[in-house]
C-alpha cells in the first residue's frame, strides 16, 4: 500500500512524498488520516528547517515526516493489540508533552508512534 506524506527537507522546503508502506507487525496499528493539523512547532520548522533547535541538520538526506496531531480510522490492528483496539472510526492522536523533541529527530515514524496517545473520541458521541 502507497501512502503520501509532507516532508520537510531544508528551510522552506516541503514536499510531497510518496512511498511503500511496509506490512504491520504485531505491535502496531495502520490508520488511514483523514485529517491533520499544522501546529505552530511544525510551521516553525518548515521556515526555519535546520535552524529549527528540534530538526536535524542532515534534512536533506533524511527528511522529517510531518503531522503529530490528526485524526483517522483504524483499518488494521496487529494481533497483539486485538484486545485493546478495534478497526473502527473516530480517533485523535496528540503527541505526549514529555518527549516531544524526539519528534522531530528525523527517527523512523515507529518511535513516533510509540511517543503518542491515543484517543477514542467515539465514544463520547452527543
Amino acid at each position: 500500500m502507497k501512502t503520501k506524506v509532507a516532508a520537510i527537507y531544508g528551510k522552506r522546503d516541503v514536499r510531497l512524498r510518496e512511498f511503500e508502506l511496509p506490512e504491520i507487525t504485531d505491535n502496531e496499528l495502520l490508520v488511514s488520516v483523514i485529517s491533520d493539523s499544522v501546529c505552530l512547532s511544525t510551521w516553525k520548522a518548515a521556515l526555519l528547517g535546520s535552524e529549527h533547535k528540534r530538526v536535524p541538520d542532515d534534512l536533506e538526506n533524511h527528511p522529517v515526516i510531518t503531522g503529530h496531531e490528526c485524526a483517522g480510522v483504524i483499518v488494521e490492528v496487529g494481533k497483539n493489540l486485538t484486545g485493546k483496539y478495534k478497526k473502527r472510526p473516530a480517533f485523535c492522536i496528540a503527541t505526549s508533552d514529555g518527549v516531544t523533541k524526539r519528534i522531530f529527530s528525523g527517527l523512523q515514524l515507529r518511535i513516533f508512534w510509540r511517543q503518542c496517545h491515543l484517543y477514542d473520541y467515539s465514544r463520547n458521541r452527543h
